[in-house]
């Protein structure tokens, strides 16, 4: 009997103890899915990484364009934000939106608006850009504001608040911006800077420019320096005052330019009749012949003010003085016209 107890025991704890190990295989199989779920997060991660997201997911999207391949597409309607770098050789294209972003060399950017980035040696075609920078590129039929530009092609495009070095720029326009070592023709540039750049063939408003050559130009309200053909400074320019009367004859001989000239093309004769040199003096108003000078011409106020010193002049004469348009300023820019004055000397 007792050994018929003993047995019942045993065969009740084997039961409990088998039934508690099914138990934790139950929580152990929970433990499994909660693992395996994990797993499959991880998994999903790494999938999102190489590149296989939803087309709704932001986040990703910086990873996505990050492939060893050197050709990429963005398009219909593409987004490509939080610095991405977009490889070489790539296209983007039908209204993609490109934010804070590297763009890379040789890469086309079409019809698409470019926030934030910065793009090199590439082709940018029907596009807005804003606050970036565009290096080396061919950018034609765009919008650019506030970016900064550098050794590109610009063409029928609209500069705004940006700054353009060793560009060339055809057929656009330019608002309150800077531009420096630039070629510009065929267009429009207001409110802006420009220095050390050829212009031809274009309107400029409101704008200050210097260092510059400007030809074919129409321009109103600006201020150039050193950009246009010097004259006459003033209303008051010669000494004597243009048609003066009773002058002494021990009168030096003056005039006054608009802006600092260079010397050695101021020059008169001092010795003989013939009319050379560029700045003359003679009695008969066809300049058939000159008066020579005592010495050559001085220069003061900056090489601003010219003097001659035509020694002892003749008492009741009239004396004409021309100074011919091969006077050129600092920078190389001939007078706008031919300069001529008179006055007469009295009777002692």
């Amino acid at each position: 009997m007792k050994k018929l107890l003993f047995f019942l025991l045993v065969l009740f704890f084997s039961l409990h103890v088998i039934s508690c190990g099914g138990g934790g295989g139950g929580g152990g199989g929970g433990s499994s899915s909660s693992d395996d779920s994990s797993g499959d997060t991880n998994t999903s991660s790494e999938a999102d990484t190489s590149g296989s997201t939803s087309s709704g997911d932001t986040t990703a999207v910086s990873a996505i364009i990050c492939p060893s391949s050197s050709s990429y597409t963005a398009d219909n309607s593409s987004t490509i934000d939080n610095s991405s770098i977009i490889p070489d050789n790539s296209s983007i294209t039908d209204n993609s939106s490109v934010d804070n972003s590297t763009v890379r060399q040789c890469s086309n950017i079409i019809s698409s608006k470019i926030d934030n980035s910065t793009i090199d040696n590439s082709t940018i075609r029907f596009s807005t850009i804003d606050n970036s920078t565009t290096d080396n590129s061919t950018i034609n039929y765009s919008t650019l504001r506030s970016t900064n530009d550098n050794n590109s092609t610009i063409d029928n495009s609209t500069l705004t608040l940006s700054n353009s070095c060793s560009s060339d720029i055809d057929n656009s326009t330019i608002n309150n911006s800077i531009v420096c070592y630039s070629t510009i023709e065929n267009s429009t540039i207001d409110n802006s800077t420009i220095t050390n750049a050829i212009i031809s063939n274009s309107n400029i408003g409101n704008s200050t420019i210097s260092n510059t050559t400007i030809s074919n130009k129409i321009y109103y309200f600006q201020t150039v320096n050193g950009s246009v053909a010097p004259t006459a400074a003033g209303n008051a320019p010669y000494d004597p005052a243009h048609g003066a009367t009773g002058v002494a004859t021990g009168k030096i001989i003056s005039i006054t330019f608009s802006e600092s000239m260079d010397p050695s093309t101021v020059t008169t004769i001092t010795s003989g009749t013939t009319c050379t040199g560029t700045f003359q003096v003679s009695t008969n108003s066809n300049f058939s012949t000159c008066i020579p000078m005592d010495s050559s011409p001085s220069a003061s106020n900056g090489n601003k003010t010219f003097s001659v010193d035509p020694g002892k002049l003749s008492t009741n004469t009239t004396y004409y003085i021309r100074i011919t348009i091969q006077v050129t300023d600092t920078h190389g820019n001939n007078l706008s016209a031919q300069i001529e004055f008179s006055f007469t000397t009295g009777g002692s």
